[in-house]
């Protein structure tokens, strides 16, 4: 459900990649598909409670020539758990 809100509220995109890879199982003679895959990440702001907000990142990719579909949806910075960790 926070996949469209940061979409919505991204301002531009954050990264691009372009690649070449394999779609699909492999054949029967042990051969793979490949196509283009493009991928864009956006980053916003969401609030995660009282006085609190965190960057989410959502990812959106495109196989060969197909339709955009949504990919993956993640912080953009992990928790820092070091600095709140107990020393002893």
């Amino acid at each position: 459900p926070l996949a469209p809100y940061v979409l919505k509220r991204a301002g531009t995109v954050q990264q691009y990649r372009k690649a070449w890879g394999p779609v699909g199982r492999p054949k029967g003679d042990g051969s793979v598909v490949m196509k283009t895959i493009e991928s864009w990440c956006f980053i916003a702001l969401v609030p995660a409670g009282k006085d609190k907000k965190i960057d989410l990142k959502v990812i959106v990719r495109r196989v060969g020539t197909g339709p955009l579909h949504f990919y993956s949806v993640m912080p953009f910075k992990a928790p820092d758990y070091l600095s709140t960790a107990d020393p002893d």
